[in-house]
């Protein structure tokens, strides 16, 4: 993703939030580092743009809530985005229960 960001290259996908998308608009701002652990990897992510750490801290709220509350924090993040425009198999029976349905046909 680091990759990703340093190049502006957002995919530009609609289920993105709006914080991430930021990120990669202010890459140029924005000064990361990441340090292996034991348990995996710790990201720091800094600017001088007031803005651009005001994104910065709602995209690392958005990691954490999807990191402990898994699809039930996506599914919560899209229903904000996208309310009642979001595709219909995606809608009561989790985001891939459309998906499972036609691979089972």
């Amino acid at each position: 993703m680091m990759k990703r960001v340093g190049a502006g290259d957002d995919p530009g996908l609609p289920i993105e939030s709006d914080a991430l998308h930021s990120i990669f608009r202010d890459k140029d701002k924005i000064r990361t580092s990441v340090e292996s652990t034991a348990n995996g990897v710790v990201v720091v992510q800094t600017s001088d743009d007031p803005k651009a750490v005001a994104e910065l801290q709602e995209h690392a709220a958005q990691v954490t809530d999807f990191a402990q509350e898994g699809m039930a924090a996506i599914h919560t993040a899209m229903m904000r985005k996208f309310g009642a425009g979001m595709p219909g198999p995606m809608m009561g029976r989790g985001m891939m229960g459309g998906m499972h349905d036609r691979r089972e046909r």
